[in-house]
């Protein structure tokens, strides 16, 4: 019968059971944060060139700002990524008005 258990798929997890470390299991937190912070920063900062792409797209075309002005300026953009998403909704917006 062992040949069977070679034949399944390996179960998730660490295969041998052992016990992680504390010290093992902090750093795979602070490996964790350290990811979803640069996540966070690059997913601003490819919103905030987004919109100045558009804005500049805008005014290029002539078009008196069809659009309203998007989510912010890369600082406050930066601010709101890092922020969790309760305190998110009460930013202003403060994206300049380019209708002229």
């Amino acid at each position: 019968m062992r040949w069977i258990t070679r034949l399944l798929p390996m179960r998730r997890g660490r295969p041998d059971r052992a016990p992680v470390s504390y010290h093992a299991r902090r750093a795979a937190q602070e490996r964790a944060l350290a990811r979803r912070a640069r996540c966070a920063v690059a997913r601003a900062r490819h919103l905030a060139l987004a919109e100045l792409h558009s804005a500049h797209d805008r005014l290029e075309s002539g078009v008196p700002n069809p659009v309203p002005p998007g989510p912010r300026t890369m600082e406050a953009a930066l601010r709101g990524a890092m922020m969790p998403s309760t305190q998110r909704s009460r930013l202003p917006d403060i994206a300049p008005d380019l209708s002229g």
